[in-house]
């Protein structure tokens, strides 16, 4: 694609030494400068063709600040879940004049410490193609729509900037960038745009856009990369990320191979063998809002039959007279496990976990259970269960930690004996903890207007508020958070059959009783249990309504047919 194209002394230069220029860019200049340099470098090739200077100086070029200030610490998240020496494709679509294209090419190179980018734009304007070329020769220039590629054209990102606003139907647009990625989808436009809109932009951009697509990261902010409007106002934009439904996560292609990222599984391994050093030192009465007692008997009087129904004593009800052996997935430090088979819900469970230190302590609590506890240390990712060896797979908390769901399934089902059951308590909400507006809004409104301030008071003496963290946040805490939960009830319901499925909600109380928070509701003071019980019937309103759906729920399922060996 690149051969035959002039080499310039300018042109030179410019491919050489803007990956070391643009670092320099990011650390010391201010945004506006950026943008104003990005200007300077696009004018340094008009000796090589009048039309470059003539694009540089007539038009600026907001769209590249944009890219360095909004986009880029964004797609930085996405890159962070691929492995760090494979490769990724990289598609542009709309790219004006190629700057974020451009950048993404040169940093991303064998110097970088990240996955290495092979960089594609995609343009309906041909006019811009010798601009690219002469500016950023490792991006390779396409003309041509989305819709005009051939169905098996696949990229692993795709970045759309400022283009969905520009179409006439923005879901069908939506719709033609999915089916050419394999991994993730970013777009960025301008927000519910006031009407009427210009010749040019022809749609509306809300979060409603994107209903119905795996939305896994959804921000509304005010930019200052575009200019002001006449009426001295910033511009608001919308930055969505879509993820295909055959993304991995943890388990990303690298280098054309597949398979889990080892590098990813240690990070959360690393962060599980942290979390229970920690928890051992400071043992908390309650861990999440699923420990309170009053939560429990709320969900007990509202699910399980009565107040005093624990959830082992209805799975024992349901399960006890006809499962043997059960494996447990992630089992962690195994008090669920000792619970189980202290319940007679099982006669024997093997646990397993991808933390050894998790793992060491489970061993070292299972006191007199030992000979019928068992716990083994793996990535659950990549382990193969066997086949027919056990009546029940339990999985408390762990498939929202896991990214190989299809595989996971499969070997779920291939492990159980005939009549085995999976036994799934978990969390089935938003991939990487990417909450709702309405969650946000029903939650904060609550602590602000019905939680004293003592109750609502973190460790560090500041007062606690529902946020929506970033998806880089979460992959740096911990890369299988939440790492594919929005796809885990869809996905177990085409594979399986469940023969119970109960909403235990917590798609507010989660927020509300969120980590340390939980601890400040002393279990029995009548005041602290009235907040509790108002939280959960505001739940259960706003669920019975349709307002908010249950992002934790109860399932025992049977797989509907045998996977093939």
């Amino acid at each position: 694609m690149n051969s035959g194209r002039s080499s310039s002394s300018s042109g030179g230069v410019l491919g050489k030494g803007l990956r070391a220029l643009c670092l320099w860019l990011c650390k010391r200049l201010a945004p506006r400068e950026i943008g104003v340099l990005f200007e300077r470098l696009q004018i340094a090739l008009a000796d090589e063709d009048p039309r470059v200077g003539h694009y540089a100086l007539e038009f600026n070029n907001p769209q590249a600040l944009c890219f360095l200030m909004d986009a880029y610490p964004a797609l930085q998240g996405i890159f962070a879940t691929y492995p760090r020496m494979g490769t990724v494709r990289l598609l542009d679509i709309g790219p004006a004049f190629g700057a974020s294209a451009g950048l993404l090419s040169q940093m991303h190179r064998s110097h970088f410490l990240g996955p290495k980018l092979v960089v594609d734009v995609l343009d309906i304007y041909d006019s811009r193609r010798k601009f690219i070329e002469m500016s950023y020769p490792l991006v390779n220039f396409m003309h041509a729509s989305i819709e005009s590629l051939p169905g098996d054209a696949k990229w692993d990102v795709v970045y759309c900037s400022n283009a969905i606003e520009h179409m006439e139907n923005p879901r069908a647009f939506v719709q033609s960038v999915m089916a050419h990625t394999s991994g993730y989808a970013m777009f960025l436009a301008p927000y519910n745009e006031a009407l009427p809109l210009s010749e040019d932009h022809r749609s509306q951009i809300t979060e409603q856009t994107f209903d119905g697509f795996a939305v896994e990261a959804v921000k509304v902010f005010t930019t200052a990369a575009w200019p002001m409007t006449a009426d001295g106002v910033q511009r608001q934009q919308i930055l969505v990320v879509i993820k295909a439904q055959a993304q991995r996560g943890l388990a990303s292609v690298a280098d054309g191979g597949e398979g889990p990222s080892p590098a990813l599984a240690s990070r959360a391994a690393d962060h599980w063998d942290r979390w229970q050093a920690a928890h051992d030192a400071q043992r908390p009465r309650m861990t999440d809002w699923g420990d309170h007692p009053e939560v429990l008997r709320l969900i007990g009087a509202e699910l399980l039959g009565s107040a005093d129904t624990s959830i082992v004593g209805f799975l024992a009800d349901r399960l006890g007279a006809r499962q043997a052996h059960a494996m447990s997935l992630c089992c962690g430090d195994g008090s669920f496990e000792k619970a189980l088979l202290a319940g007679g819900v099982f006669r024997t469970i093997e646990g397993l976990d991808i933390s050894e230190v998790r793992i060491g302590a489970a061993r070292a609590a299972a006191g007199e259970q030992q000979g019928r506890l068992t716990f083994r240390a793996c990535d659950i990712d990549a382990a193969d269960f066997g086949e027919a060896v056990c009546d029940a797979v339990v999985a408390k908390a762990a498939l929202h930690h896991l990214s190989r769901l299809e595989e996971l399934f499969d070997g779920i089902a291939r492990c159980l004996r005939p009549g085995g059951v999976l036994v799934t308590l978990d969390f089935f909400g938003p991939t990487r903890f990417q909450w709702t507006d309405r969650q946000l809004d029903e939650a904060n409104r609550f602590l602000e207007t019905e939680v004293p301030e003592e109750l609502r008071r973190l460790p560090d003496g500041s007062l606690y508020r529902a946020t929506r963290p970033t998806v880089q946040e979460m992959i740096e805490m911990d890369p299988s958070e939440a790492v594919r939960s929005a796809d885990l009830l869809p996905l177990l319901r085409e594979r399986f059959e469940p023969e119970l499925d109960l909403p235990l909600g917590g798609t507010l109380l989660s927020l509300i009783l969120h980590g340390s928070i939980v601890d400040n509701f002393e279990p029995g003071n009548e005041a602290h249990d009235a907040i509790v019980r108002k939280a959960f019937a505001l739940e259960r309103r706003l669920m019975a309504e349709g307002a908010i759906g249950s992002d934790f729920r109860l399932i025992i399922a049977r797989p509907k047919s045998a996977p093939t060996h």
